[in-house]
């Protein structure tokens, strides 16, 4: 079957078509297993062997002469280090970071007594990172922030300040700190989140995580930066990753511009050192196409993200988890256009997300739920335009919407944005069938309450849900009402439309 040439790296509807074409091929047969993923029961059955070995070290160090008189302690010290790494490695492997922890919490505690053994001052720094990233990966950003700086200070003694190390170890602290201002801000704990491929060579420093864009998270970014540019070199790998963290920061803070500027900086770099098809490229491509549709070029912005996407699914295949974070970016895109074409398009990118999650995490994991949000959210797009009623599954958008909140509860507080996202829309589909307005409303409110809460009184979104709220006063002759619901929010109508 012929099929015309495309301009490479142009975004069409057509190229978004082959791509889905293939990702549901990919879905219908099993999903490709990494060479170390097929040889897991025996790694399995090792694995308790492996941690005893690792505990009989541990003992051997602590007291060498009665337990190994012939082995040089320092040989003792490398065969502990390198069983309890390989131990660490096999953990992140599989995703059990609690696992991880509790083991780098043992060997954190036998280097506590040897702290006497000076030497092993560098050494514990490197353990106290590996911790640090263990307690972000579970969540918790707060604690690994003391072992962060315990570990910086270290390696300020011994390495000197602008040694690279210590500018990776200020990367990971200003991703703690942001990470852990946004935890706050949320009221939730967040994982460490970001693009890391497996075999991926930037994969040596942290993955890049969202923070707050607070002021020292920046601060901690810029002093990284400085210090590889003089150490490395301006066109250095570890440069690239840095601007990749620096870029997301500053536009969390609102500086598209800039975060641009940095963003195609560090694809440069990446292309230079790792080729045009390199998966090391993926996360730059993705929040550069976010830089370029906050700054309104939706075009380049898709462009970008059909890149990555591409990559992804050659390099790992139509099954893996990072496709679908793609895809998760480039729905709400695609919805933007508010066309029914580029809806419907956005309706299958999302339902290939939630698709390969599903499969890969299971029907009540965190992010399958976010993917089945989106879907819903689009769905009810799409039929608003069609003027449908219910979804081409069987039930309703309401009462699945209202499921979906149901099982959000369990994983967020009950003042997460999420939460009210989940509440728009399942207002929007109640009054696409034709609900009542007071069950309308009640949703309404309660979505309210959390924006206030999470955005304040005048931001936009909460005046977008006051106007819902007046319309559905409307609907029921509560004329009075609808106005003083216009009015709760007067700076934010002001800014929108204008005095008048």
């Amino acid at each position: 079957e012929e099929e015309e040439e495309e301009e490479p790296g142009r975004f069409t509807l057509a190229a978004l078509t082959k791509l889905l074409k293939h990702l549901r091929r990919a879905g219908k047969r099993p999903a490709p297993v990494p060479a170390f993923s097929a040889r897991f029961p025996l790694v399995q059955e090792v694995l308790p062997h492996l941690a005893s070995v690792q505990y009989h070290l541990a003992r051997g160090l602590l007291h060498s002469p009665s337990v190994a008189p012939a082995v040089a302690w320092e040989d003792l010290f490398n065969c502990y280090m390198r069983v309890s790494e390989r131990l660490v490695a096999l953990y992140q492997f599989w995703r059990c970071p609690q696992e991880g922890n509790s083991l780098l919490r043992q060997v954190l505690a036998t280097f506590e007594q040897l702290r006497a053994r000076d030497q092993l001052r560098v050494e514990l720094a490197g353990v106290l990172c590996n911790l640090a990233q263990t307690e972000c990966d579970l969540g918790c950003s707060a604690q690994a922030v003391p072992l962060l700086e315990r570990a910086l200070t270290i390696q300020e003694q011994h390495c000197g300040r602008n040694h690279p190390d210590v500018a990776k170890t200020l990367v990971s602290l200003a991703l703690a700190y942001g990470d852990s201002a946004r935890d706050s801000q949320d009221g939730t704990a967040t994982g460490s989140r970001g693009y890391c491929a497996q075999d991926d060579p930037t994969a040596q420093m942290p993955a890049v995580q969202r923070g707050s864009g607070r002021a020292k998270e920046q601060e901690l970014l810029e002093r990284a930066l400085h210090i590889l540019e003089q150490q490395l070199g301006p066109d250095h790998l570890d440069v690239a990753l840095v601007l990749d963290n620096l870029g997301c920061t500053v536009g969390d803070s609102g500086q598209r511009d800039l975060q641009r500027e940095l963003l195609q900086r560090a694809l440069g770099i990446k292309e230079q050192h790792l080729g045009p098809c390199h998966l090391g490229l993926v996360f730059t491509l993705v929040s550069l196409a976010e830089a370029h549709g906050a700054l309104g070029d939706t075009a380049r912005q898709k462009e970008l993200l059909l890149r990555a996407l591409t990559l992804q699914y050659e390099l790992l295949g139509g099954m893996a988890l990072e496709v679908a974070d793609t895809l998760m970016s480039l729905a709400p895109v695609l919805q933007q256009a508010r066309t029914l074409e580029e809806t419907s398009y956005a309706l299958d990118v999302a339902l290939e997300a939630e698709a390969i999650r599903t499969r890969a995490l299971g029907n009540d994991h965190q992010l399958t739920l976010d993917a089945l949000l989106l879907r819903c959210t689009v769905a009810v797009d799409r039929d608003i335009m069609k003027g449908k009623k219910n979804t081409f599954f069987s039930g309703s958008h309401a009462s699945e919407l209202g499921t979906l909140v149901s099982a959000l509860a369990r994983h967020h507080s009950p003042h997460h944005p999420k939460m009210a996202a989940a509440l728009l829309a399942r207002a929007r589909a109640l009054e696409l069938e034709d609900a009542s307005c007071s069950s309308i409303l009640r949703t309404l409110k309660r979505a309210l309450r959390i924006q206030r809460r999470h955005f304040g009184a005048d931001h936009l979104v909460v005046a977008d849900t006051l106007a819902a709220m007046a319309i559905q006063l409307t609907r029921i002759g509560q004329g009075q009402g609808r106005e003083d619901y216009f009015d709760r929010s007067p700076k934010t109508w002001k800014f929108m439309f204008g005095s008048t």
